[in-house]
């Protein structure tokens, strides 16, 4: 029979410091949501198909689409726009 899960956590070891976790890289989305007649978000900038892809990009691919939404709101609504997606 497999040991309890309460039971494997209670022999930890907390004197070492625990592994750092990893900073994903968090969506631009900013729950606006709205696509315009080119299927872009209106509120964060992204393609349709970027923000179906999202979860399985890389963190590297994540970070280009980000910068390609940033542009995007830029012609879209100005600077200020473009200022509020994170990243």
């Amino acid at each position: 029979m497999k040991e309890p899960l309460w039971r494997r956590a209670a022999r930890i070891d907390r004197s070492r410091p625990a592994r750092p976790i990893a900073r994903m890289i968090q969506s631009p989305c900013n729950k606006i949501c709205t696509l315009n007649e080119n299927r872009i978000c209106v509120g964060c900038g992204r393609s349709r198909e970027e923000i179906g892809s999202w979860t399985g990009l890389s963190d590297g691919d994540k970070k280009r689409v980000i910068e390609r939404a940033k542009a995007r709101l830029a012609a879209l609504g100005g600077v200020k726009a473009a200022a509020k997606i994170r990243g």
